[in-house]
């Protein structure tokens, strides 16, 4: 895909965005490393620290990712 150009942006999954966020699957020999969106996506909304967002490129959902937020890091305190 060289040459390919998208606007790739981390939207929140909505109502409306919620299924195609569910369609979206890693490759076969990648299963054994990461849980399924919808599995992750039931688990955060349990967990306080959770972050999740869908991945677009252009208008295409391509992805799915999840973080845990640290409540001991303060805004603009940085890495120490």
């Amino acid at each position: 895909m060289h040459g390919v150009v998208a606007a790739v942006e981390l939207r929140e999954i909505t109502p409306e965005s919620l299924h195609a966020v569910l369609d979206l699957a890693v490759a076969p020999e990648q299963r054994q490393y990461v849980a399924t969106n919808a599995r992750s996506i039931a688990e955060a909304h349990f967990e306080p620290r959770a972050w999740f967002r869908a991945v677009y490129a252009d208008e295409v959902p391509v992805g799915f990712v999840m973080a845990f937020r640290d409540p001991r890091m303060s805004s603009g305190s940085g890495a120490s």
